[in-house]
């Protein structure tokens, strides 16, 4: 048994090193309905991608922050958050704090592009 957990170490680890080397990429999700949209940044650069789902957080110092995206059935989505907002500096850190990975959740109403809901969801991939 012992041999078998040392094999399957010795595999992970030679799977490390060969998806590093390759630049292992992993697809980013995006779903959009008329008043929400989930996704997951992806960053690394895929050109067969390049007119298909994306997902977008931005703001400006004293302003709003917004988030936008489109799905892969090229439906758009954008909400925003003003100052005024309770919600306004949950939005900023979850704006600067999204990351390779980072799942983003955002809900408006359909008679307002105002952000009602924002999300964030952070972890690594079952690594040991």
């Amino acid at each position: 048994m012992k041999a078998f957990a040392a094999l399957i170490v010795i595999v992970g680890f030679a799977f490390s090193a060969v998806a590093t080397a390759a630049g292992l990429y992993q697809p980013g999700y995006v779903g959009i309905s008329d008043t929400s949209m989930i996704g997951q940044f992806n960053v690394r650069y895929n050109t067969a991608a390049a007119n298909g789902p994306y997902i977008r957080s931005e703001g400006y110092a004293g302003s709003f922050v917004y988030f936008s995206g489109r799905d892969s059935a090229g439906i758009n989505f954008y909400c925003y958050v003003p100052t005024s907002s309770p919600l306004y500096q949950g939005a900023v850190h979850i704006k600067n704090t999204v990351n390779n990975g980072s799942i983003l959740y955002v809900t408006k109403t359909t008679t307002s592009s105002e952000c009602t809901n924002v999300y964030s969801s952070q972890a690594s991939y079952a690594l040991d």
